[in-house]
């Protein structure tokens, strides 16, 4: 498989992209810094910037599936502006990639778009969650509005 991922130094996203090389698959990272991620992988990851992303960028390769991991670093000390970064990074990234998947044929568009915001549950609720349950919106919880907001945009998108 071929999977694009954004995100792909941060800490969800290294981990992914030595499990998915593992497996065998090809995996093509997007990077604001794409000449310090290629040292991190070598040249077992082709690592672009997200300039390349563009429809030409798709016909030349088959992408099956994209992963979104990309945005500022939850773990910061979070004041007004910080959390502003945090959550206008994650936005930006997943307009970016809405906007281009609308822009390529049919065909040439992945199988499936993953997209996650932190490693964490998005409530401080005390009852148990796991994958089958939702957590409640936690109104006091930072991690729970970011993921929230950022829900209800990739559904008007």
């Amino acid at each position: 498989m071929n999977i694009l991922i954004t995100g792909i130094t941060g800490f969800i996203g290294s981990v992914v992209t030595h499990h998915w090389l593992a497996q065998g698959h090809k995996v093509i990272g997007i990077s604001r810094s794409p000449k310090i991620a290629q040292k991190s992988y070598g040249n077992t990851v082709t690592i672009v910037d997200w300039s390349s992303l563009t429809p030409e960028f798709f016909q030349i390769r088959k992408i099956d599936t994209i992963v979104n991991f990309a945005g500022a670093p939850m773990m910061q000390k979070w004041n007004r502006q910080s959390k502003s970064q945090i959550f206008l990074s994650r936005l930006t990234a997943l307009e970016r990639i809405f906007e281009l998947i609308r822009s390529l044929p049919p065909s040439r568009r992945p199988a499936s778009i993953v997209s996650a915001s932190s490693a964490a549950i998005y409530s401080t609720q005390e009852k148990a969650v796991d994958e089958s349950l939702e957590p409640e919106f936690d109104i006091n919880f930072f991690q729970s509005i970011v993921w929230r907001r950022l829900e209800k945009r990739m559904l008007e998108l």
